[in-house]
């Protein structure tokens, strides 16, 4: 499965959480509401990250076509600029491949080891 289509299907539920509590019913039950709650903010970290990695992929794009230009200063600043979002695209990459792993539902329990 794609990364864009996976980040799709988590923008479709997203909207369906929001969907969800937005209906007063379902703060009847508070169980419930509290694991579409605990969803719906997994959900939203990850959409963020995709959206800062998306920003930060279309602003190297604009920044490999400045160097291309005939300013040299603009170039040197382009080139430096580029390498930056390069570090932090493979950074956000990395955060948001570890995001998209499904989560062990025991992840949340909390445990004593002695």
């Amino acid at each position: 499965m794609d990364i864009t289509e996976i980040i799709s299907k988590k923008r479709n539920r997203a909207k369906e959480l929001e969907a969800d509590l937005a209906d007063p019913a379902v703060f009847d039950d508070h169980n419930n509401a509290a694991k579409l709650n605990r969803e719906y903010s997994e959900v939203k970290r990850t959409l963020t990250l995709a959206e800062q990695y998306a920003a930060v992929v279309r602003a190297a794009v604009e920044a490999k076509e400045s160097t291309k230009s005939d300013d040299a200063d603009l170039r040197l600043i382009a080139e430096e600029e580029l390498e930056n979002l390069n570090t932090k695209r493979e950074d956000l990459r990395t955060r948001l491949l570890a995001e998209l792993v499904p989560k062990e539902p025991l992840d949340t329990k909390n445990v004593f080891v002695e």
